[in-house]
């Protein structure tokens, strides 16, 4: 029996991270394969509780004013991670409130899960909250503990409007290099603070320590809803990237291939398999998505069994020399 490992993302709200493993799992063990792997989930509305139950720790809540209260997860390592959730309507006023409550909880370091985020205030209410005031040859701001920004979004998001623009070139005259490349609506202001940037699918397959199983397996597997431009923290540059450094062949379950997605393949080269094997409308596919996930699982399981087996030797090559008169060749 050979070994996947089944590294999936979740395919909307209406099927999660943790349930696209289950029917992926379930149509490769079908097909013959033994499958290691966890769901991976990059920031979205239940990071928190995922890593809790993955690796161990508590679920905390945090009261917030004037709103629902806010949640975030110490693990068993002394980490502590916030997802996206801490982050409500267009203002980053709630992020400083749960960053203050972490830190007085003292832990080794703060996973902030919040790549996708768009259409916020670009970290002024964050500066804000924390009492931080970014004026030129000001002292830059200490930060309680290493914090670790999770990155979705691409290298570089373009600022439009004149008063973002004009709040990033404060940043960076503040922080005394340029910030405005890193990636998000926020990572300019957290980069300003000190905040290290991370790729969030390659980080989290580290720190679940995954990473030591790709030398062990024969081959490997994610799934995506959509398929584009490669965006540098996500599952696909991720995959890609492990295809071409492992050599492994790595394939994706795409549900939607979008204008660009041939990126992917001057990262790596990565395979795509799609999930439908019929065009379905959406009240279809969420009604089917886990039995489309499962089948399309246990296809590709099966076609991947052939190159495991043995290549039958032709008779006619092992006899011509002797026939000749001859001893065979050595192999």
């Amino acid at each position: 029996m050979g070994r996947v490992l089944l590294v999936p993302g979740g395919l909307g709200p209406h099927m999660g991270a943790a349930a696209v493993r289950d029917a992926a799992a379930r149509g490769l063990e079908r097909a013959g394969w033994e499958v290691v792997g966890s769901p991976l989930m990059l920031g979205e509305p239940g990071t928190v509780e995922g890593l809790v139950r993955q690796v161990g720790g508590r679920v905390h809540t945090v009261a917030a004013r004037g709103g629902e209260p806010l949640r975030y997860g110490s693990l068993v390592d002394g980490t502590a991670i916030l997802d996206r959730t801490v982050i409500r309507g267009h203002g980053t006023q709630s992020l400083a409130a749960a960053l203050r409550h972490v830190w007085e909880t003292k832990p080794r370091r703060v996973l902030l899960a919040v790549g996708g985020v768009r259409q916020t205030d670009f970290g002024r209410g964050l500066y804000e909250g924390l009492g931080v005031e970014p004026t030129p040859g000001g002292a830059r701001w200490p930060l309680p503990c290493p914090v670790t920004h999770l990155v979705v979004e691409p290298g570089t998001v373009p600022v439009a409007g004149i008063r973002a623009r004009e709040w990033v070139a404060r940043l960076e005259e503040w922080r005394g290099r340029a910030v405005g490349h890193y990636s998000g609506e926020l990572g300019p202001a957290l980069a300003a603070l000190g905040v290290d940037a991370r790729p969030a699918a390659a980080y989290l397959v580290h720190y679940l320590k995954w990473s030591a199983a790709i030398e062990t397996v024969d081959w490997i597997m994610t799934v995506m809803p959509t398929v584009g431009p490669t965006v540098y923290g996500g599952l696909g540059a991720w995959a890609a990237e492990t295809a071409r450094r492992s050599r492994r062949p790595t394939w994706i379950l795409a549900g939607q291939l979008r204008r660009g997605y041939q990126d992917l393949y001057r990262t790596g080269p990565v395979g795509l398999y799609p999930l439908l094997d019929q065009i379905q409308s959406q009240r279809q596919w969420e009604r089917r998505a886990v039995t489309s996930v499962e089948q399309a699982a246990y296809r590709l399981g099966v076609g991947m069994q052939a190159p495991l087996a043995p290549t039958p030797k032709g008779r006619h090559r092992e006899r011509s020399r002797e026939d000749d008169g001859h001893e065979p060749e050595p192999l």
